[in-house]
């Protein structure tokens, strides 16, 4: 084995990697629509649960609280 092979400073480098070709340019209006569709729609996954919760646990009882409110009740059974 000698160095010149072994270290590969006697090959030359490939005439690819010189010029490497440009892909072509994407399409502007149609990756923003996606990709903005596609974080609306993640938002709204993530958002929807807490937004449940808050509704079930917080929104509710201060509703139920006001309705009942209106009734001279005391509210025990």
């Amino acid at each position: 084995m000698t160095t010149a092979t072994a270290g590969g400073a006697g090959s030359a480098p490939p005439a690819d990697d010189t010029h490497p070709r440009p892909s072509p340019p994407p399409d502007p209006k149609r990756s923003r629509r996606s990709v903005t569709g596609t974080r609306k729609v993640i938002a709204a996954a993530f958002l929807l649960p807490a937004l449940v919760l808050l509704g079930a646990l917080v929104l509710y009882p201060i509703g139920y609280s006001v309705y009942r409110s209106f009734f001279d009740q005391a509210g025990t059974g």
